[in-house]
């Protein structure tokens, strides 16, 4: 599997998601799992896991995962990091989606990468790592946005509040000079 066929096939080409849901809907999901690993295809496997995950067969859903993610594709990494983490293998989905560890690809830039990272600490239960990593990142308006999204509900508002305050005052000021959370 290499990462120009899974951008192509994510885009077009493959196994129509309407398709993949009405066999979910049906209860084909073994026809999907040999499709998936036949066919390499990729709406095919976000559904077969879909439908794996929620028959709690975290093993298998890896299985069908595991390729997509080995070719360090960052939408796959994210998606097997789920499969992990709903498997109970906190270390292993931050490992697989731990900026550096693989090169990325796929239309995603190295700020998604470390927002994709944040979000899985977050789902983990490590929310102050999640602000911790975004923090010492380079801020621009996405930034910001990921540390505000990520806390969303976590019971950080005045923490956040008290970051980004400097932060809106100095935009006021000049909104042209990049600002920095530190």
């Amino acid at each position: 599997m290499n990462v120009d066929d899974l951008v192509w096939r994510n885009g077009s080409g493959g196994i129509p998601q309407k398709l993949v849901d009405a066999l979910l809907d049906q209860g084909r999901l073994d026809l999907l799992v040999e499709t998936a690993h036949r066919r390499e295809d990729w709406p095919c496997a976000q559904g077969t896991v879909r439908g794996l995950c929620a028959a709690g067969e975290f093993e298998r859903a890896w299985s069908v995962i595991e390729p997509f993610a080995a070719a360090a594709w960052q939408p796959a990494l994210r998606a097997g990091a789920d499969v992990l983490l709903r498997w109970g293998r906190t270390t292993q989905a931050l490992e697989l989606v731990r900026p550096g560890a693989r090169a990325r690809t796929g239309g995603k830039d190295e700020h998604d990468a470390w927002r994709d990272y944040a979000e899985v600490l977050v789902d983990a239960g490590l929310v102050d790592e999640a602000i911790d990593v975004l923090t010492r990142r380079p801020h621009d308006e996405r930034t910001l946005w990921a540390l505000v999204e990520v806390t969303e509900g976590q019971e950080r508002d005045e923490w956040m509040l008290d970051l980004l305050a400097p932060i809106a005052e100095a935009f006021r000021r000049d909104p042209n000079t990049p600002r920095s959370v530190t």
